[in-house]
């Protein structure tokens, strides 16, 4: 079921993504649903958490993700779409939004 207490939930990021709800977190991101305003399709953007942009180690493995999801073509693997840092510093990774179960409802 997906949370609700987030700051970024109706707010437009970068001017390209409305945020319309918050997946899930951990401690290094945020997952959320949101709408690509240019096409307007569902995406899922995962925003890292203000401290990791701070932390260099962090970021870079983020940033090694990104590359390694990008490179994958495959029918069967959700595309990034998008990658790159917000103006206030935050990593942000876009790809496509796939409805359907979460595998921990599945298992």
């Amino acid at each position: 079921m997906p949370e609700t207490d987030d700051s970024l939930v109706g707010q437009n990021f970068e001017g390209r993504y409305v945020i319309e709800e918050l997946l899930g977190k951990n401690e290094v991101s945020r997952l959320y649903r949101a709408n690509q305003v240019s096409v307007q399709r569902s995406v899922a953007i995962r925003i890292s958490n203000s401290a990791i942009s701070d932390d260099p180690e962090k970021a870079a493995r983020f940033e090694t993700a990104a590359e390694a999801i990008g490179s994958i073509h495959h029918p069967n693997i959700i595309n990034l779409i998008d990658f790159g840092t917000s103006s206030d510093g935050r990593i942000f990774l876009v790809r496509e939004f796939v409805e359907g179960e979460r595998l921990h409802q599945l298992l």
